[in-house]
């Protein structure tokens, strides 16, 4: 408990001093010797709430390593950084890193978001709606996962040289559009204008 209160205070009063580098040194030091659970339990929540993307990114590396054998924090530290990337408008290396984290975690939902998402940013419209499709054929529409992977692919259809293909996916939101949440009907409504299904645009 003592050294729990101890690294928490530490980290608190870095933060406090708005000094990154003595975060940065001081997590470099722990990782030096090896990161127990009970570290990463305070590390995670610290590093995650870091709103300064370099210094997110920076501390996430520094600890990954140190974690390997703790395979839900390798995963949570390597959704960090890929988010990062993303948040830097690096498509190539989120995409990279996306696809060495569904190699690691092949049944891992957040890896295949992520892989959405940077195949997106790296110009490979195909493979992101192939990732999203592996997230919405799992999950049903009650979940909001399932409505943002639809609106993804529709979306993704709609920009490119294939908008028709979209209208079967905006006529099945279409039948579930009772469980569709409020942070995504304005999305809605741009991907069902944006394809201009003849189903779709005449139930508006």
């Amino acid at each position: 408990d003592i050294q729990r209160a101890l690294v928490w205070s530490r980290l608190q009063l870095y933060d406090r001093m708005n000094d990154p580098s003595r975060s940065l040194e001081f997590v470099r030091a722990l990782a030096a010797k090896g990161i127990p659970s009970w570290q990463v339990e305070y590390l995670y929540p610290f590093i995650k709430e870091r709103k300064d993307v370099d210094q997110r990114m920076a501390l996430a590396t520094l600890v990954r390593p140190a974690v390997k054998a703790q395979p839900e924090m390798d995963r949570r530290f390597a959704r960090l950084i890929i988010e990062g990337l993303l948040e830097k408008k690096d498509g190539a290396a989120a995409y990279e890193a996306s696809r060495e984290f569904v190699k690691q975690f092949p049944k891992s939902g957040d890896g295949w978001q992520l892989l959405a998402k940077s195949a997106e940013a790296f110009g490979q419209p195909f493979e992101a709606d192939r990732s999203w499709s592996v997230i919405t054929n799992k999950a049903v529409p009650t979940m909001a996962i399932w409505w943002e992977g639809m609106l993804s692919r529709a979306r993704i259809r709609t920009q490119s040289n294939r908008s028709d293909e979209a209208c079967p996916l905006l006529q099945q939101m279409e039948k579930h559009r009772q469980y569709l949440p409020a942070e995504f009907k304005d999305q809605f409504g741009a991907v069902r204008e944006g394809a201009r299904c003849a189903t779709t645009t005449a139930q508006a």
